[in-house]
């Protein structure tokens, strides 16, 4: 399995401008497709959230 590493680039997400790893998983919300993420070290204690299409670039590709 490849694991994709990724940072919050949009300013307007609460976790900007965190780090962390997309788990794979897919939500809908308001026709909207949503990808969640794992957060390294989150500054709010949080594991996780959903990021849109944008707020995100990726940083690499590692095999787990």
């Amino acid at each position: 399995m490849t694991a994709i590493r990724v940072q919050i680039v949009d300013p307007d997400h609460p976790h900007f401008p965190e780090h962390g790893e997309l788990t794979g998983k897919i939500i809908t919300v308001l026709g909207k497709p949503m990808a969640e993420m794992s957060l390294d070290h989150c500054q709010h204690g949080t594991d996780g959230c959903f990021i849109l299409q944008g707020q995100v670039e990726a940083e690499r590709r590692i095999k787990k």
